[in-house]
This record gives C-alpha cells, sequence and structure tokens, in this order.
C-alpha cells in the first residue's frame, strides 16, 4: 500500500500537464510510496498522449490512468479515482498546480503530527506560464477557508502578496508562514 496518493482530475490540461508532471517527479517523498491516479474527462487535446508518454519514465512504479468519455467533473471525477486509491493519505488535485519539491514529504509529516487533523490546505501561490517553463509569484492563490463568527466566510490570503509574517498589532492579519486551523480547505489541492 502506498502512503499517498496523488488524484488528479483532468480535461484539456495540455498547457498545464507536463509541468504538474515534472513537479511530481522532483519529490523528495519516496516514489515508491506514492501512488498517482489520473482520470482523463474526455480531453480532446494531446493531455492523454502526454500522459502516457510521462508516465513511463516518471519514476512513480504505482499508478493509473482512467479514461472516462464523459466529462465527470472534478469532484465526481475525484470520487471516481477514489475507487483506485489504496493509500493512507490522497492529495486531490487540479492540473493547473505545480507542487514544490517538498510538498508531498511535508503533508504527510503535517498529517502524521495529530490524528485529529483530517485536512491541510497548503499555501498556493499564483504563477505564470512562460515559453522557458513557469514563474512564480508572489501572490497567494489561497490558504484554505476562514469562517467567523458572522457567519461570513473568506478565501484566506487571496490575491494578497505574502510577505512573511504579517500579523498586525490587533493580531487580525493571517500569518500565511504558520500552521494554523482553518474551516475549509480549497479545492486546488487539498490534502485529505
Amino acid at each position: 500500500m502506498a502512503t499517498v496518493s496523488i488524484n488528479l482530475v483532468v480535461l484539456n490540461g495540455e498547457k498545464y500537464i507536463r509541468h504538474f508532471l515534472d513537479s511530481l517527479e522532483k519529490q523528495t517523498y519516496p516514489h515508491d510510496k506514492i501512488q498517482l491516479n489520473i482520470l482523463d474527462n474526455g480531453s480532446t487535446d494531446g493531455t492523454k498522449e502526454i500522459i502516457r508518454r510521462s508516465l513511463a519514465t516518471l519514476g512513480i512504479p504505482k499508478f493509473n490512468l482512467v479514461e472516462s468519455k464523459l466529462n465527470l467533473g472534478m469532484w465526481p471525477g475525484q470520487e471516481e479515482l477514489l475507487k483506485h486509491t489504496d493509500s493512507k493519505y490522497v492529495i486531490a488535485s487540479a492540473v493547473d498546480i505545480m507542487l514544490d519539491k517538498d510538498f508531498i514529504k511535508n503533508a504527510v509529516e503535517i498529517m502524521e503530527q495529530d490524528p485529529k487533523i483530517g485536512a491541510i490546505q497548503p499555501k498556493i501561490y499564483k504563477f505564470d506560464l512562460n515559453p522557458n517553463g513557469y514563474s512564480l509569484s508572489s501572490i497567494i492563490d489561497t490558504a484554505g477557508f476562514k469562517i467567523f463568527r458572522s457567519r461570513r466566510v473568506v478565501n484566506v490570503g487571496h490575491g494578497e502578496e505574502d510577505k512573511g509574517p504579517l500579523d498586525d498589532a490587533r493580531g487580525k492579519q493571517f500569518n500565511f508562514n504558520k500552521q494554523q486551523e482553518i474551516f475549509a480547505v480549497e479545492g486546488a489541492v487539498p490534502v485529505q
């Protein structure tokens, strides 16, 4: 049994899939403890061909490519991939992300800290694709969702620049570099 499964749902992800798989290949977490499950949701571009070529050289021995002629959607697609998942932890991924080289190692370490942790949300930065690959910005796409007593829910950090520890004098500013409890994870790459 693998320790962690990367479950990727993709539809016409030709623009991003190479970058995603490249970031997966660079993981410092042992590849023999990773399972990769990909659901192609009926892509009509070159996504499936890129995946097939990449799987042969990726270095992750346990993988499944599930092909659907119908677009099941992101979350029904994730549910379909759970049928092929045999691991302690699941990373439900979208194709338009690139994982930091220590992403899986850090995620597993955090999940192992406390059995009460049900899911974690990594800090996700916006990025730009360019002819030479991609460049990260310091602008946060999400750090999860926070709920207030007024029942207002906010996407933590969305659109804000990450300048490091940002606690203000009143303690109202969310610190993007500190592990904190959140209300819910965002859909791009939660770890469960």
